[in-house]
């Protein structure tokens, strides 16, 4: 078998053993010894298998750092590693006919990645592979995991969720244990998975789960960039669909590794409302993230509840390469609330033409906040969010007391649950069921509660009733009295 010797004057050599075929190799892999592949990053839950590509020989080097060695080209694999290449569209010369592994490592990943990366892909198709490969499953919660390789050399490893790629060992050449690779950590790789991770979506100005009509939200997406090494352009897209009830504002944000990206340069923007459903979406294509792989987009935008929501507002982010499949984020779910007030006479006979009116929304709230009850005596305040509101009635039916006017307060939990929390001085209101309070409305002081402060107020106007009657009894009598006299 021929042997070509690899020199570290190579840039592509030193990174395709330096690490990770396609991209730059970390720093802190774990100590042992040199037939070890370390790989860091989103390794949770992954199986990873390393097969032998070729051995090492005739490693030379100063101190601990690698400056040219030669590979042993694997026989196993089939198709053959010469036919991989071929299939990858790599022209190899003719002095490294037999050895065609030595020559694929001298590629620039730079301006032929794309030919590195089609290389591994065609390893990883393979038919038949080398007997006996090294595979480990990390754990759930695993940073990184180490795979013991038989042997010095350079592998390819695939990923159960991510691309393969190729990664050199350390080199052990007498008592001398070679960590670099003209300066170049060697046995060590970062690991992006194939698919792209789920993206984060929040609301960044409250932290209550329910919000009112015309209140406007500001939501946050957050979505990594995926393994993009190897690709000179690679685009990538985030699509956000809100539901029904919310307008999209068009004050979109993107930032790609904390620097703001210019709209119609790094990226497009189409938002796209839909009249039937009511719902709006919008997809962000950035234009090329090739060599981003790993850091993060951020997108910033608001959203106003408007007339249209009904219970919940909904807002969904997901991401895709190819703007077909979609990785899907958690959808965020605001809820809106209300209640009802039920209106009748002390006997119990529904009223109408009764009006409220609702204090303690914000000044943004754009649902009704007046309002008059319906032939069944009822009506509805909606679109609210949780929290504490007055309610006053400000217009009584004709024939009933003008100047018994209740007044209470209604508070609204997280779940949607409603509570008469401070009656009115009347007891008029009452709590009824569900998310109903009761409200009578009286004709005469006498069908007025006989408890508290309103059979207090009873009472006492009783003694100024009876009072004014005395005195008028009191002022005919005088009169009559001094008739007799006169």
């Amino acid at each position: 078998m021929k042997l070509r010797k690899l020199f570290a004057g190579v840039a592509a050599a030193a990174t395709l053993l330096g690490g990770m075929a396609f991209g730059a190799a970390t720093a802190n892999a774990a100590a042992g010894d040199s037939s070890t592949i370390v790989l860091n990053g989103n390794v949770a839950g992954r199986t990873f298998t390393a097969y032998p590509l070729g051995t090492y020989t005739d490693v030379q080097g100063t101190d601990t750092d690698i400056t040219s060695l030669g590979l042993n080209q694997n026989t196993e694999w089939t198709p053959s590693i010469a036919q991989a290449v071929a299939n990858a569209g790599i022209t190899v010369p003719d002095q490294y006919k037999g050895n065609e592994l030595a020559y694929v490592s001298t590629l620039n990943q730079t301006t032929e990645g794309a030919k590195l990366r089609a290389f591994a892909e065609e390893l990883a198709k393979a038919t038949a592979k080398p007997a006996n490969p090294t595979v480990v499953k990390a754990a759930a919660d695993a940073t990184n995991v180490t795979l013991d390789v038989p042997t010095d050399g350079w592998y390819l490893v695939t990923d159960s969720n991510g691309a393969p790629i190729l990664v050199g060992t350390k080199a052990t050449k007498g008592n001398t244990v070679y960590t670099t690779l003209n300066g170049t950590q060697l046995g060590e790789a970062e690991v992006k998975p194939n698919t792209p991770d789920t993206p984060k979506k929040e609301v960044t100005n409250t932290d209550k789960g329910s919000v009112s009509l015309g209140d406007t939200l500001s939501y946050k997406i957050t979505a990594k960039v995926p393994n993009t090494t190897g690709y000179e352009t690679f685009a990538y897209y985030l699509q956000d669909v809100a539901s029904k009830g919310l307008t999209v504002n068009k004050d979109f944000k993107v930032t790609l590794d904390s620097k703001t990206l210019t709209e119609n340069k790094d990226y497009t923007l189409t938002v796209t409302p839909d009249a039937e459903t009511g719902k709006t979406t919008t997809v962000i294509k950035l234009n090329n993230v090739a060599d981003q792989g790993g850091k993060d987009i951020v997108v910033t935008y608001t959203a106003t509840v408007n007339e249209n929501a009904v219970d919940s507002v909904t807002n969904t982010a997901s991401v895709s390469k190819d703007n077909d499949t979609w990785v899907e984020g958690t959808p965020v779910v605001k809820k809106l609330y209300g209640f009802s007030i039920h209106k009748t006479d002390a006997a119990g006979k529904a009223l109408a033409n009764a009006e409220f009116t609702l204090t303690g929304a914000p000044k943004t709230y754009t649902g009704s906040a007046k309002l008059t009850t319906d032939v069944n005596g009822n009506l509805t305040f909606s679109g609210l969010a949780e929290g504490t509101y007055t309610v006053k009635e400000t217009r009584v039916p004709t024939g009933f007391l003008q100047n018994v006017t209740p007044e209470f307060q209604v508070t609204i939990d997280a779940n949607g649950g409603v509570a008469l929390t401070k009656a009115d001085g009347w007891k008029l209101a009452t709590k009824g069921e569900g998310t109903t309070i009761n409200v009578k409305n009286v004709a005469s002081i006498t069908e007025l509660p006989k408890t508290g402060a309103a059979g207090i107020a009873m009472f006492v106007a009783l003694g100024v009733m009876l009072a004014g009657a005395a005195a008028t009894v009191y002022a005919k009598s005088r009169r009559t009295n001094a008739a007799l006299h006169a």
